[in-house]
């Protein structure tokens, strides 16, 4: 019995609307992004205004004010120059794209179908990929955050997981303090805000409990990225990966995973306190983002001369 297949001219078809779909997806992506940054910005100085200018104050009354108080005061300070500082960094921070236009004709055949795009016209480094968004090649890409209006690069990759994990935290710390009920000393339910009105905490506290369990989620799944050397991209590259090498009886590794503390030492750079990466800093993270660490026996082990990181058993 014959398996139904649809015609060529269909699949062509199809293929030509999800090639427009997708451009058209882009392109509003790309007009959004200010906007969205926009929106960020004013709604992470809105609660941080909400805050300082009503929750903060609660807690150091003179019921309050002590040594838990002046915690308070310290880590609010710190948290609200380290969300906006690494925000700002994602937003500005080039995260490295790939230049220098090549003449395809001098191209062997494998470099033509796989390292050359035909958009940029040039040679994508290893880990690069073309973003429809930016439409330019990105080193070591991870994704297009049209919140950042910018892609998630090589460059700016450490910024955005610090965002992540400030921001994260941040809102996990406001939706307790701004919850706790006023018979065990927390705010008046309509605590009322300086040029905000009542409703505000309250609102402060839904949005930092909703924000901070999707960006948490968020964090925790890049740290993993991070310890395992991976972007989000080649994760579901390499899922494909180790399926293929399962079927034909071999042994699939990640050719960058050079162990937990090297693999953030290529993301944060070379501290020997591990602590230093929290710290806010302008300073690059290693390498150019378009050579990396690789692992040793993956070097001199290696049969099969594979791109996926596959060596036979």
């Amino acid at each position: 019995r014959m398996a139904f297949r649809f015609p060529k001219w269909f699949a062509r078809a199809f293929f030509r609307v999800l090639l427009l779909f997708q451009s058209v997806l882009s392109k509003i992506a790309w007009a959004m992004g200010p906007v969205c940054v926009l929106v960020a910005f004013g709604l992470i100085f809105m609660v941080i205004y909400v805050y300082f200018s009503a929750i903060l104050p609660h807690y150091m009354t003179t019921n309050y004010f002590g040594l838990g108080g002046a915690l308070h005061a310290i880590f609010a300070v710190w948290m609200s120059f380290n969300i906006p500082f690494n925000y700002f960094m994602c937003i500005s921070t080039n995260p490295g794209r790939a230049e220098g236009k090549v003449d395809p004709s001098e191209l062997t055949e494998d470099e033509y179908e796989f390292d050359y795009c035909k958009i940029c016209e040039c040679i994508k480094p290893e880990r690069a990929h073309h973003c429809t968004v930016c439409n330019k090649c990105t080193l070591r890409m991870d994704h297009h955050c049209p919140w950042m209006a910018n892609c998630v690069g090589h460059f700016n990759y450490k910024y955005f997981v610090l965002f992540l994990l400030y921001l994260a935290v941040s809102c996990f710390y406001i939706a307790v303090v701004a919850g706790v009920p006023t018979k065990y000393g927390g705010l008046p339910a309509k605590a009322p805000v300086p040029y905000l009105g009542k409703g505000s905490v309250e609102f402060v506290m839904l949005l930092c409990t909703s924000v901070g369990a999707a960006v948490g989620a968020m964090m925790l799944w890049h740290l993993y990225l991070i310890g395992t050397q991976q972007t989000t991209i080649e994760f579901y590259q390499n899922q494909l990966s180790k399926h293929s090498a399962r079927q034909q009886n071999m042994k699939w590794v990640n050719m960058y995973d050079v162990g937990l503390r090297k693999n953030f030492d290529a993301v944060f750079g070379y501290n020997s306190l591990w602590f230093r990466w929290l710290l806010p800093s302008t300073k690059p993270p290693p390498g150019d983002g378009m050579s990396f660490w690789m692992r040793e026996d993956y070097v001199l082990k290696r049969v099969t001369s594979t791109v996926d990181g596959t060596f036979k058993v």
